[in-house]
């Protein structure tokens, strides 16, 4: 399945030697319990996105991951064992975003005490993550912080080219 998600049960019964109502019955038990589940990636590569990985030191990890599951521009994140204990990875549509994500937002963070970033270059698979396609408009910030990075998606005054076009 995961390397032919578009696959019929009937396909994978067949492959399998199994029947599909087999089939059906596992994935939906898999499905259940939350082991699988179906998602769109996004080909941010073609869409002219760029990503960016912030690798950041701090005695907080839960506030640093509860800051970036609430933006819209936040694809996944680790904890790791080690000095930079968090890595976050991001979407935007420039450069300036990120670095308004990572001076003017995790920088403040409480607990934050060193921020590393790297624009990525090139990513080992183009499909590499979630992305928020409709984020909710809002006259505050969603990650909770005091302003609105530049050209956030949820901001009323978003003038990219990805969200919300009419």
């Amino acid at each position: 399945m995961q390397k032919e998600p578009e696959l019929t049960q009937v396909e994978i019964a067949k492959k399998l030697g199994a029947a599909q109502s087999s089939v059906a019955t596992r994935i939906m038990k898999l499905k259940k319990n939350d082991l699988i589940r179906m998602c769109a990636r996004i080909n941010f590569q073609k869409l002219g996105f760029l990503t960016g990985v912030a690798s950041i030191s701090t005695k907080n990890e839960k506030k640093v991951l509860d800051f970036a599951r609430k933006c819209p521009l936040f694809i996944n994140g680790v904890v790791t064992i080690g000095g930079r204990n968090v890595v976050l990875l991001f979407v935007s549509e420039n450069l300036k975003t990120f670095q308004n994500i990572v001076d003017t937002q995790i920088r403040s963070l409480e607990g934050v005490t060193d921020v590393n970033f790297a624009h990525t270059v090139e990513l080992a698979s183009p499909y590499v993550g979630d992305v928020v396609v409709n984020p909710p408009v809002s006259i505050r910030p969603p990650c909770g912080m005091e302003s609105f990075c530049y050209n956030c998606p949820a901001d009323t005054n978003y003038q990219g080219s990805f969200w919300r076009k009419d």
